[in-house]
Formats: C-alpha cells, sequence, structure tokens
C-alpha cells in the first residue's frame, strides 16, 4: 500500500513538472491569446513547478532508493525553477532604478 501511494506520487510530480511545456504549443501553433488567458497560464505553470518541486522532494525523502522517476523528475524541477529564478531576476534588474 505504502510502496503504491510513493508511486503514484512519483508519477504525479513527473506529469506536474512535464504540463507546464504545454504553454509552448499556442507558439507554435501560431496562436494568439488574450492578456488573460496568458497570465492565468503563467500562474498555472508556475504553481505545477511548485507542485512538482515539492512531490519530488517528497518522494525522494520518503525512499532510501533512487529510481529513474525521481532523477529525472529532480532534474526537470531544477531546470523549471532555475528558468523562474532567472525570470524574477531579470524582472527585478529592469525595474530597478
Amino acid at each position: 500500500m505504502e510502496n503504491k501511494k510513493i508511486k503514484t506520487m512519483e508519477n504525479a510530480g513527473l506529469i506536474a513538472n512535464i504540463l507546464p511545456v504545454v504553454a509552448l504549443l499556442p507558439g507554435l501553433l501560431n496562436m494568439k491569446l488574450s492578456s488573460g488567458i496568458q497570465g492565468a497560464w503563467g500562474f498555472i505553470n508556475v504553481i505545477l513547478v511548485v507542485i512538482g518541486i515539492v512531490l519530488t522532494i517528497v518522494t525522494v525523502r520518503m525512499k532510501s532508493q533512487k529510481n529513474i522517476v525521481n532523477i529525472v523528475s529532480i532534474c526537470i524541477s531544477v531546470l523549471w525553477v532555475l528558468l523562474l529564478a532567472g525570470i524574477v531576476l531579470v524582472a527585478v534588474v529592469a525595474n530597478v532604478k
């Protein structure tokens, strides 16, 4: 039972880390989105990144052994966190007068 719960959390973390890539689809399909939809999509992406990193950390701390799902999920989470930190840093630097 416990192993199944951990496996479900691992998979949910990996899915939450992969879902922000869906934000690239409108650009690839040449779709124009309103600013409200773009803002909501960005907010959802940030929430998914936070959920993904939390689930990844929880499952890594719970399991004594590491598997490929955890390793891939950690790599994707670190990539997203670095990307978000870079965006925030650029926004802060651009708004400093």
